[in-house]
């Protein structure tokens, strides 16, 4: 049976994007190490932004938008 894993959820909605791409960024350490992120934003460009990254770091991402100003963006590591 296959476990759905809890995910620590980093609100980034409302910030500037600065500020959003470099909690982003960081974000990626943590999930490397193990925890699956994640991450609420209203900046489209982090969509663009982290998938490259993530993969960079061996990681899985989902991407969706619950929304039409708003993604989702799911951080794992690879079973």
């Amino acid at each position: 049976m296959t476990t759905v894993p809890e995910f620590e959820e980093l609100d980034l909605r409302g910030k500037r994007v600065p500020e959003q791409l470099k909690e982003a960024l960081a974000s990626l350490v943590r999930a490397a190490e193990g925890t699956p992120i994640k991450i609420l934003t209203d900046q489209e460009i982090l969509i663009k932004a982290l998938p490259m990254s993530a993969r960079d770091k061996g990681l899985k991402i989902k991407l969706a938008m619950p929304s039409e100003t708003e993604w989702t963006i799911s951080l794992t590591r690879p079973s």
